[in-house]
């Protein structure tokens, strides 16, 4: 996504067009390239989830909104409905109201992405039954929270570091593939521990 806006806003760069132009074609990129990740990243929830040991194929894209839009809008939603709460909180009450509601978001946030990838609606997004998965399997989440959680720490150093680097685009690239990697082996680890702990979630 780095480099693809990279080269995107260079080409944009070199035209006349305006201002609304180029911002509509950042979004279409950001929508495109976010909405294909997210249907990779549930693929690889179903298979895993499902017990298989293999990767799943890439995604086929036959149709815009099923393919692309819809699983952007499921990332888009639930993201806000963890976070969103904490930040307005934040800004309307105070920090010692919101910081804790934007950290339990957070928190929470794998468990949600995996009812919802498992659901394969935003009826996953149901506090009583995030809050419910993460007590039934507390063990298992914390281990598998802490793990991605360090992924995509390792990756966001690896960002700042080789920022550093007077090299167009191999920051976003290098670090982008860590990101990619962190994602892949955390939605392993939730298909697989919702796998290894079907009988007890008991939310088919």
């Amino acid at each position: 996504l780095d480099g693809g806006l990279y080269l995107l806003g260079s080409l944009l760069g070199q035209t006349r067009l305006g201002p609304p132009v180029v911002l509509g074609g950042y979004l279409l990129l950001g929508v495109l390239s976010t909405g294909y990740l997210v249907a990779c990243m549930q693929g690889i929830l179903a298979s895993s989830a499902g017990g298989d040991d293999q990767m799943p194929d890439w995604p086929e894209v036959s149709e815009f909104w099923s393919d692309i839009l819809l699983p952007f809008l499921r990332f888009v939603a639930v993201g806000g409905g963890l976070l969103g709460a904490g930040f307005f909180s934040a800004v309307s009450a105070g920090p010692v109201v919101g910081h804790p509601l934007v950290l339990s978001g957070v928190f929470c946030a794998p468990m949600a992405l995996l009812a919802v990838g498992i659901a394969d609606s935003l009826g996953g997004l149901n506090p009583l039954l995030i809050f419910s998965g993460i007590a039934k399997v507390p063990g298992a989440y914390l281990l598998t929270w802490l793990v991605l959680g360090g992924l995509l720490l390792a990756a966001g150093v690896a960002r700042l570091v080789l920022g550093l680097l007077p090299v167009p685009l191999m920051p976003g690239l290098v670090s982008g593939a860590l990101g990619l990697y962190a994602l892949t082996v955390g939605m392993r680890l939730l298909g697989v521990m919702y796998h290894a702990h079907r009988e007890r979630l008991n939310w088919l």
